[in-house]
This record gives structure tokens, sequence and C-alpha cells, in this order.
């Protein structure tokens, strides 16, 4: 959320996702695998995690229903600062909002890296 953040212009534009760091992707990490490492985030492929996580991020935010998610989220955790959402709680949530969450990221992955590429 922060890098996205870091991003958004004065004039509250923002700049696309830079899909540099994952062109030799056909198709983003799977959303429960992206969720499911966020303890091993320092060991093994943390790179590619972390520009997966941001992918999602930035598909999220392209439109209000994923906004709508990032904000149940939000919410939830500020209701126990302790400890964070568990990788099944958000699923439930993106399922909530986004039925085909997994298929509709997919297509915006691949989509907009066709774009980046061309």
């Amino acid at each position: 959320m922060a890098e996205y953040s870091e991003f958004v212009a004065a004039d509250g534009t923002l700049s696309t996702f830079n899909f540099s760091h994952l062109k030799h992707q056909s198709h983003p990490m799977e959303i429960p695998i992206i969720l499911a490492y966020e303890g091993d985030w320092h060991i093994g492929n943390h790179y590619e995690l972390y520009e997966n996580s941001k992918a999602l991020f930035y598909f999220l935010m392209s439109h209000e229903v994923g906004r709508q998610v990032i904000s149940k989220i939000m919410t939830l955790e500020t209701e126990n600062y302790c400890s964070g959402l568990s990788k099944d709680r958000i699923e439930d949530i993106l399922e909530g909002y986004l039925p085909n969450f997994e298929q509709e990221f997919d297509y915006w992955f691949s989509d907009n890296l066709y774009i980046f590429l061309n």
C-alpha cells in the first residue's frame, strides 16, 4: 500500500503499474500463494512475492469493488491491532466482493502486461 501511495501525484493522478520486474511472467502468482507466504517474505523468492503483491494492490485499486475490498480489510485490521487477518479471512472477503477474483486478477495482469510489453 505504501508503494502504491508513493506514486500518487499531488493532483491525484497515479502512474500505471510498472511490469518491468514481472515481464517474465505470463500470469501473476495465485492470490492464495501471495497471501500464504506473508510470513516468509525475507527468504526465498521474496522479491517476486513483493512485486506480485504490489500488482494485486494495483488491481484492487483499479476499480470500485476492489477499493471496497481494501477498505473492508483495513477496517477489520484496525479492530485487532496485534494480529493480522488470516489468509482464509482475506480470501473470504475477496470472494464476497469479487467471486471470480483469481480470474479477474489474472485477466488484469495479462492485459496490462501485454500493453506494457507492446
